[in-house]
């Protein structure tokens, strides 16, 4: 067959090129589609999946072997050493599983007094801690009171300082300014005699009571002040009530004095009333040396305290620096009015100077004070716990000994290990007994029992009243406890005692004991979100607002793929399980 080659032409650029858009048309859609599809997909992979603490509140179990024996005809025997007391019981007596049947008495380990010492050594430890916590309580309101103390003084230190700067700066001044600037600077001496007497009178208040408000608050504190020598108390009393009238009288002075008489007048109340606060600071200083110290109202401390606070009134930078701002103040009203001439400038100059150095120097020693009172304040905040956390250990380790002498104690009294009958008893009252020695042997009610050996954590676990699940070739039963040992052998081991109703083919076989384990809820997390920093820390990640944090935890026991935590954390809390 001949083919034209004009029609195959034809056909070709028809069908061929139709084909060519349709294939690329394709390959476009499928590629865009993917990078959609992975763009969306690298979204939703943000989103992180979280589960509740409530997801996994669970019931957990216990798996244990236990060995399958015969309760007849069993024999106790002494766990203690000791002189036969009592024999509770007689020969034939139906008894239950943990009756006391023989009691000893503590005649030769002394395992009453070794608990009581025990007893004595927690009862000590706690106490420690207890006066401890509020030793530095007591340190750390004190220091707190300093550091606010410190803050007062400085910003005192800084008015008074901004006050002697502006004094000294009217030398450098004209005369016919000068007098109207003492006119003016009359009222930042008022304020600084006012800040200063109010310092001192709210100090000597609050020991002599005075006023309504501090006498509501002495809680018997002025029993004690000034006591060997009531005639100075009583004469200090007074003078604090001649402060408060004092005060009154500079509050009722004019701000700015309008007259050169009434400058003068003002300036000299305000020194004679300056000396008045002084003296009564050194009044109150001799007041405090004559109180008597009574712990729980007015200790040693604390007069020893008041004593340094008067004499600092005296001394206190900022005092002195008010003072000496006063008394140039003064001299410069004593000058302008009395027609002398006012200082040169030289000599003005050079006050000025020395007043803007004495200023600074106070100001200096003021903020280290304050530093210092900070330092000590937050040092002592820091240390507080680690002091306490130390004693709390103390704590736990005489616990620990406590209830290991109680165990040893507890030893002194021989119980029934099974519910059976008394067989024989093979001791008597008044009998020394040692450790091992036969006592009695009582034969169980049924015929076959499981014996279960749990170490002392576990037996913190089990519950004695919840039935257990035995295992035992192919069958699956359900038993009570009957008898759980309140007391641990030479092994540190418990033994749990569960009584077949029904026997089993094999004595001395084991079988799988199942003890339901209930832990508080919210305290189980998964083994595998656990990032374990060591045996008794870790943490998880847990979704807070729109980010990933990851929450420090205390491990208390891994069971199996789970890890229970010593504290329980919000139901609600959001553990994140993927990204």
């Amino acid at each position: 067959m001949k083919i034209d080659q004009k029609n195959l032409k034809f056909w070709f650029l028809r069908w061929g090129g139709g084909l060519l858009v349709f294939i690329l048309f394709f390959i476009l859609f499928y590629f865009s589609g993917k990078q959609f599809s992975q763009e969306y997909s690298k979204k939703i992979s943000l989103i992180p999946k979280v589960k509740t603490l409530a997801e996994f509140s669970r019931q957990l179990t216990l798996e244990k072997p236990g060995t399958i024996v015969s309760s007849q005809d069993i024999q106790v025997t002494s766990q203690a050493n000791g002189k036969v007391a009592r024999i509770l019981v007689k020969e034939g007596d139906t008894v239950k599983g943990g009756q006391p049947i023989v009691q000893l008495s503590d005649t030769i380990a002394s395992y009453k007094l070794q608990a009581e010492r025990a007893k004595n050594g927690l009862d000590r430890a706690i106490l420690t801690k207890t006066q401890t916590e509020t030793t530095l309580n007591q340190q750390i309101q004190q220091a707190e009171n300093a550091y606010k103390q410190a803050q007062q003084a400085f910003q005192f230190a800084q008015k008074t300082s901004e006050t002697a700067v502006k004094q000294a700066g009217l030398g450098l001044s004209g005369a016919e300014s000068q007098f109207e600037a003492l006119k003016k600077n009359f009222l930042s001496q008022k304020i600084a005699l006012v800040n200063f007497m109010n310092t001192v009178v709210d100090a000597g208040d609050a020991l002599l009571g005075v006023t309504d408000y501090y006498e509501d608050r002495l809680e018997g504190k002025d029993t004690y002040v000034g006591a060997k020598d009531l005639k100075q108390k009583i004469e200090a009393t007074k003078a604090l009530r001649e402060l408060y009238n004092l005060r009154d009288q500079i509050n009722a002075l004019a701000d700015i004095p309008n007259s050169a008489e009434l400058l003068t007048t003002a300036t000299q109340s305000l020194d004679r009333w300056y000396v008045t606060t002084i003296a009564f600071a050194k009044l109150m200083q001799e007041v405090m040396k004559n109180s008597i110290s009574s712990e729980g109202s007015l200790g040693a401390e604390e007069i020893n305290k008041q004593l340094q606070l008067f004499q600092t009134y005296q001394v206190w930078p900022s005092t002195q620096q008010a003072r000496s701002a006063f008394i140039a103040y003064s001299n410069q009203v004593e000058a302008q009015l009395n027609g002398s001439s006012t200082m040169e400038k030289e000599k003005a100059g050079l006050n000025y100077e020395n007043t803007l150095n004495t200023t600074q120097n106070s100001l200096f020693t003021a903020e280290i004070a304050l530093k210092n009172a900070k330092v000590n304040y937050e040092t002592l905040l820091a240390t507080k716990d680690t002091q306490l956390d130390l004693l709390g250990n103390a704590i736990t380790d005489a616990k620990i000994a406590y209830e290991s002498a109680l165990i040893q104690y507890n030893k002194l009294t021989l119980r029934s290990p099974v519910s059976g009958v008394i067989g024989s008893i093979l001791i008597s009252e008044g009998q020394e007994l040692w450790f091992g020695t036969p006592a009695f042997k009582v034969s169980g009610t049924k015929k076959q029992q499981i014996e279960v050996y749990v170490t002392a954590e576990e037996y913190q676990y089990i519950q004695e009243s919840l039935p257990v699940q035995i295992v035992y070739q192919d069958q699956m039963m359900t038993w009570l406890i009957d008898a759980m040992s309140t007391v641990a052998d030479r092994t540190n081991l418990f033994k749990a005692t569960i009584l077949l109703e029904k026997e089993v083919p094999l004595l001395g076989d084991v079988a799988k004991v199942i003890f339901p384990i209930k832990v508080p809820e919210n305290t189980l997390l998964p083994l595998e979100k656990v990032k374990i920093l060591n045996e008794n820390e870790g943490t998880i990640p847990i979704l807070s607002g729109t980010t990933i944090v990851q929450l420090p935890i205390k491990i208390k026991k891994i069971w199996g793929s789970f890890v229970e935590i010593k504290q329980a954390l919000p139901w609600t809390l959001a553990l994140v399980m993927d990204k």
